[in-house]
């Protein structure tokens, strides 16, 4: 099964495009890294106080892809305020 987890996310303390790459960058290496998950940024690329990420984890248990989206998804929200969270499982 397939979890998908999207995450509308506010970046206040970002000015300007160049900080939010970076910021973005970071977040994105320490979510694939640490949960062996795939990861990016999908939308607003163009805006630096917003981004829109989805991450993806496959597995054969529900149980084990909802605890690492929610680990995940507070990682995350240590990081900057979500705005937004969907999750999707797939079978």
């Amino acid at each position: 099964m397939t979890g998908i987890c999207t995450m509308r996310l506010r970046l206040l303390q970002v000015q300007s495009l160049k900080e939010k790459r970076k910021v973005m960058r970071r977040i994105l290496d320490r979510i694939r890294h640490r949960f062996n998950v795939s990861a990016a940024e999908v939308d607003s690329l163009d805006k630096w106080q917003e981004a829109l990420i989805v991450v993806a984890h496959v597995s054969n248990e529900k149980k084990h892809v909802d605890g690492v989206l929610e680990k995940v998804t507070r990682l995350v929200e240590a990081e900057c305020e979500i705005v937004e969270r969907r999750v999707e499982i797939h079978y």
